[in-house]
């Protein structure tokens, strides 16, 4: 597996949690899906991730990823005008420094767009600058074998954030 499109996502999602909960368009409760394309991709351009969510959920999240990207980001500019999202921030993994922008936005409360570019200096995984995208559209109520938090991912791995939030990390779970 690939973890850089995943970082990239997850990053996405700690950075969208800084944003004031009270500013923020708001993601209808029910089964998410969520494509992520990664511009140059040799391997695995596109992945795809589905989370089940409820408005405790996202407001969970949200708080986490406020603490997260205090820890992380030196900088930080976030906009919300009406249903865009823009996001400007400086965060600091590993030896890796990511330059990031990424503007979203929402269609309601059922979809939305997201387009990221990022820098790392040094290279991060042998890339300075990454280019990708993000379409999320609702698709219905969660499926009975998924609970608020989980999320699955195109290669099958199943894990919740409210657990790995919870300290419990990123395990599956049955």
């Amino acid at each position: 597996m690939r973890i850089l499109p995943y970082a990239l996502a997850l990053t996405s999602f700690a950075l969208i949690g800084v944003v004031h909960a009270d500013d923020m368009p708001t993601r209808k409760p029910g089964l998410w899906e969520m494509v992520m394309q990664q511009e140059n991709a040799k391997a695995s351009p596109s992945h795809t991730v589905r989370q089940c969510i409820d408005e405790a959920t996202d407001a969970e999240t949200r708080d986490f990823g406020m603490t997260a990207a205090k820890g992380a980001c030196s900088e930080q500019d976030l906009k919300v005008s009406g249903d865009v999202m823009t996001i400007n921030a400086v965060c600091k993994f590993g030896t890796s420094t990511q330059t990031t922008r990424a503007t979203t936005t929402f269609s309601g409360d059922t979809a939305y767009h997201t387009d990221i570019v990022a820098q790392f200096d040094p290279p991060m995984m042998g890339k300075s600058e990454m280019h990708s995208t993000m379409d999320a559209k609702w698709v219905g109520p969660c499926p009975s074998d998924m609970r608020p938090g989980d999320m699955m991912l195109d290669n099958g791995f199943k894990m919740n954030m409210k657990d790995a939030m919870g300290g419990k990390g990123f395990m599956p779970h049955q």
